[in-house]
């Protein structure tokens, strides 16, 4: 069920909109480019107000702009998702700059690249190919290829096991 909203608020709410053939626009206050809605003495996010007229929102997840205009209210252009659903829409629409990222978006964006392609890789499929001959040939044991390689035990070991670079 939807959050209700007394009627008053409602239409103080519905002042603020300002609807265009596509995305219906916040007027009122903004922060960081997100409409901000008074009620009861708290600050909400527009869009999540606006969202939660039609569905109920699950407090763990966000509201996220499937049109990517922060000030939009329009609830077809909304969606509930993760904090990594959210990120992963950035990054597959070349949206935001990474220096400005919080430490959990560069942790999901690192995460959903894999292998050398991944900018915090220190290793290339060829390496990864000779560390997993150097131990199916008993030559070195998983620490050892760890020291030879400038890598945590615990990384060759999932890289060993294929638990991670799956695609070599």
């Amino acid at each position: 069920m939807a959050l209700i909203y007394e009627q008053r608020a409602l239409t103080r709410f519905w002042e603020k909109v300002e609807k265009t053939p596509s995305c219906w626009l916040w007027v009122g206050g903004l922060s960081k480019g997100y409409g901000i809605f008074s009620y009861q003495r708290k600050s909400l996010r527009a869009h999540r107000v606006s969202l939660s007229l039609v569905q109920d929102l699950l407090p763990e997840k966000v509201v996220c702009h499937r049109c990517d205009v922060r000030n939009c209210v329009n609830p077809s252009h909304l969606f509930q998702g993760s904090q990594k659903d959210n990120v992963q829409d950035m990054i597959k629409k070349g949206r935001g700059a990474k220096q400005n990222w919080t430490r959990e978006q560069r942790k999901v964006f690192s995460e959903s690249i894999t292998g050398a392609k991944n900018p915090n890789s220190k290793l290339y499929p060829a390496a990864v190919q000779a560390m997993r001959e150097i131990y199916k040939d008993k030559l070195l044991s998983g620490r050892k290829i760890a020291l030879l390689f400038g890598l945590d035990h615990s990384t060759v070991g999932s890289i060993l096991r294929h638990e991670t670079w799956t695609h070599c």
